[in-house]
């Protein structure tokens, strides 16, 4: 593993990542983007990742409450936080039951995005 703690960003929406990835670089956070399950795996393996964001709807395209576990087995930390993005109650709620720590309500605002950040990066 190298490199500073990121955050990684589960993502497929170019309107997404870019707006993410503005209010994470502005607050210096570095930002790994992964648009799919392999890419996400791979990144948490080798890179320290601090924080994992996604939106619930893409994950469960991507797999899931079993992506997640994977995910935490891949990572170092194996404790590694999750925050979803979200406006759906019924989404939280199943993201919660897979073990997703917070949330950002959606339609996502920068300084809600740094503030759940921070609150598990510090």
């Amino acid at each position: 593993m190298t490199g500073p703690s990121a955050v990684l960003l589960i993502e497929d929406d170019p309107a997404i990542i870019n707006s993410v990835v503005s209010s994470l670089g502005e607050a210096g956070y570095p930002a790994l983007i992964a648009m799919d399950g392999d890419e996400a795996r791979a990144l948490i393996q080798r890179r320290c990742v601090a924080v994992v964001m996604f939106s619930w709807r893409f994950i469960v395209q991507l797999g899931g409450g079993e992506l997640l576990r994977e995910l935490r087995q891949r990572s170092a930390s194996r404790h590694v936080p999750m925050i979803v993005f979200s406006a759906n109650h019924a989404e939280l709620m199943e993201a919660t039951q897979h073990g997703v720590q917070d949330y950002i309500p959606n339609p996502l605002r920068g300084d809600d995005l740094i503030h759940v950040v921070e609150e598990y990066v510090s």
